[in-house]
């Protein structure tokens, strides 16, 4: 563990666990500011668990991984600044919580509420966008999409045997 180390965001000179060297290393060494840090590393454990384990974005188990990870992260940062006597900040401590749950909220309500990471199938017009007539679009679509029920679009997935019209 490095017993000494300066901060270079906050300038500030204090006993760091090895957890925060390593967050000073990669911002250090990639150019990245501490907040656009919070937000990579939300995505990569939002959008890589879902490839991971299968999950979907519209469901919160992604959301409640990334949401535990900031609060660990936090009162990490809270343990370093009371173990090092530095004042603990609770305003960026929630700054960082804000910043670090942004991404993933937006991508949970999205997915849950908007046809936007639906795929368009035959016979639906759910490639159309946002509109006013995005409930008319999706129809029982929507709702079935998200209990698993297959639905049948009608004579649009009916192969063509031969002769018929």
């Amino acid at each position: 563990m490095p017993v000494l180390a300066q901060d270079g965001n906050r300038g500030q000179t204090a006993q760091m666990s090895d957890f925060e060297a390593a967050k000073l290393f990669i911002l250090n060494n990639t150019g990245l500011e501490k907040d656009a840090l919070h937000i990579y590393v939300a995505l990569i454990l939002f959008l890589g668990s879902c490839l991971i384990f299968g999950w979907k974005t519209r469901q919160l188990k992604p959301w409640l991984l990334v949401l535990l990870a900031a609060i660990v992260g936090e009162a990490w940062d809270i343990r370093n600044s009371v173990l090092g006597n530095d004042p603990v900040r609770p305003l960026a401590n929630w700054r960082d919580l804000w910043n670090t749950m942004l991404a993933p909220t937006m991508l949970l309500i999205l997915s849950r509420y908007t046809a936007i990471f639906l795929e368009p199938r035959l016979g639906t017009n759910l490639g159309s966008g946002l509109g006013s007539d995005l409930g008319s679009d999706l129809g029982s679509d929507l709702g079935s999409d998200l209990v698993g029920k297959p639905q049948d679009h009608g004579p649009i997935n009916q192969p063509n045997l031969g002769n018929q019209p």
